[in-house]
């Protein structure tokens, strides 16, 4: 391995500009072969005198590979790059015609985990639905708590599958590898910067701003929202749109609390309890999905004597069946999350169909359903 000095003058040069170099330089050797799957990577000292860099470096530009599920370290052992059967891959990128029934793969982490609710339940249905259509088998590809990048990437690429479906969040790098690398794609309700496959995702802005503005045109002007697990796209777009609202009617008196969620139904009872006891001049709480809204009427149900929408109006999001078999029956936001899976699975054999069609995002809209749980505020 012949010593290279990145650094050149290292005055013009930030950290974070040679820890990316390097990252894209072990890159390119993974791709071309240089270090084949399954083989360890030089060690540390060996790779930050090769670059003439500190470890530092050399440890962030790792972590960036980690990120993408192309490396993985094993304590003790070594940095490895992760072992998949490419050539595999590479053969089903072209599907053959003749093969009477597609095998159609969902990767979706969020089966794992307690988030896995009626929302991409119906999302899922609407997949299922459209790929039964078309005579094609749906394979789940399974995904644990504990799997890493690198395990993630493994199952995705080594599945026995003609194209996928990446159904929630992923790790954006992680995605970008996987789409890059894996069969024909697409990503359903997850959205990011600089995706090369089609999208559809709901219009969460837009959402987010129509419950938002219902409140405020009801009079309100003390709210809280619970809102998802903060690093997710769609509570930060949901966000936006709520602050749009505010925005836009350009009031002082608009007193705005958020409570951090995780879309689960215990959160939105927990974070009740605290905007009751520290936040009692609020008039309406805006959950945002109808698993929290539920958990919110329960904790208000459950320690005070308020009345649901007389005293304290609540509001949801998605429009799941909960929504109006709870009493009060909720006003949300409707998704038609089943509509989601069927354009996504129209989107996903265009791109089969056509070699390289240019990527698309699909935005499903977002209404909202007056039902019994929002009022005006008392005077």
């Amino acid at each position: 391995m012949a010593k290279k000095n990145l650094k050149k003058n290292s005055s013009s040069l930030s950290r974070e500009y040679i820890y990316k170099k390097i990252s894209n330089l072990l890159r390119d050797d993974i791709d071309n072969g240089v270090y084949e799957p399954g083989t360890r990577l030089p060690s540390m000292d060996a790779l930050a005198d090769h670059f003439d860099v500190n470890k530092i470096t050399i440890l962030k530009a790792m972590d960036v590979l980690k990120s993408e599920g192309v490396i993985y370290s094993i304590p003790a052992k070594g940095t490895f790059v992760t072992e998949v059967l490419k050539q595999d891959v590479i053969n089903k990128k072209s599907i053959s015609s003749s093969k009477k029934t597609l095998s159609i793969g969902i990767l979706a982490p969020v089966l794992s985990k307690r988030i896995f609710g009626p929302y991409h339940q119906s999302i899922m249905s609407g997949i299922q639905h459209e790929v039964g259509k078309r005579k094609c088998n749906v394979t789940f590809i399974p995904i644990i708590d504990s799997f890493t990048d690198a395990d993630i990437y493994r199952c995705a690429l080594e599945s026995e599958v003609d194209a996928l479906i990446y159904l929630g969040y992923f790790n954006n790098p992680l995605l970008s590898r996987l789409i890059k690398d894996g069969p024909p794609s697409v990503v359903v309700d997850h959205n990011f910067n600089g995706c090369t496959t089609d999208i559809t995702i709901v219009d969460n802005v837009n959402g987010g701003y129509l419950i938002a503005k219902h409140l405020l045109d009801l009079g309100h002007k003390n709210i809280a929202v619970i809102t998802g697990e903060k690093n997710q796209r769609a509570t930060i777009d949901r966000m936006i749109g709520i602050e749009n609202a505010i925005k836009e009617i350009d009031s002082d008196e608009i007193d705005l609390v958020c409570i951090e969620g995780d879309f689960h139904r215990t959160s939105g009872f927990d974070g009740t309890q605290k905007i009751l006891k520290e936040h009692p001049k609020c008039t309406a709480i805006c959950c945002m999905n109808d698993e929290m809204a539920a958990g919110a009427i329960q904790a208000i149900n459950t320690f005070t004597t308020l009345s649901i929408p007389e005293d304290i109006s609540i509001t949801g999001y998605d429009d799941i069946q909960l929504a109006d078999s709870i009493y009060p029956q909720l006003t949300t936001v409707h998704i038609d999350m089943r509509h989601m899976g069927k354009i996504a699975v129209e989107r996903l054999f265009d791109r089969i169909e056509e070699e390289n069609p240019n990527p698309s995002t699909t935005f499903i809209s977002a209404q909202v359903v007056i039902r019994d749980s929002t009022a005006s505020p008392k005077l």
